[in-house]
């Protein structure tokens, strides 16, 4: 997304690192993990233990934690993707650069996709989990 500028800067790059840090690093943290069975332990990602070192437990509302993950993942996942079209529909840079991104990222996101719901089903909340990729009992 660094090709989008304005006066020089990369405001889309530079609001969506800050976007994906506050979310990722705060409101998630807050509104799920410290409704966990891995509050202050080791989860498959570390962030039980990184939530416990900033929230108290059972502070935040774990349904709005739930809300917030999926509209942050599909922000984080599809905007860049969405960009990437734009610049190469818009920017006279050869297709082959543009796609040496776009593909990897493309790519990236399949595999966190497939990590995450490997991840999930190891998981002693996948099924209450709001943001679990593991399948629910019928």
């Amino acid at each position: 997304m660094y090709p989008l500028k304005i006066i020089s800067i990369p405001i889309v790059s530079i609001f969506y690192v800050l976007f994906a840090t506050f979310m990722l690093f705060f409101m998630l943290r807050k509104h799920l993990c410290i409704n966990c069975y891995y509050y202050n332990k080791w989860c498959h990602c570390g962030w039980g233990k990184l939530s416990s070192t900033m929230f108290k437990k059972n502070t935040g509302v774990q349904k709005l934690g739930g809300k917030l993950a999926g509209l942050t993942w599909g922000i984080l996942m599809t905007l860049p993707i969405i960009v990437m079209i734009i610049i190469i529909i818009i920017d006279e840079v050869s297709l082959i650069e543009k796609l040496f991104f776009l593909v990897p990222f493309v790519a990236l996101v399949v595999v966190n996709g497939i990590l995450h719901k490997i991840d999930c089903e190891k998981c002693k909340m996948r099924f209450i989990c709001p943001g679990s990729a593991a399948k629910k009992p019928s």
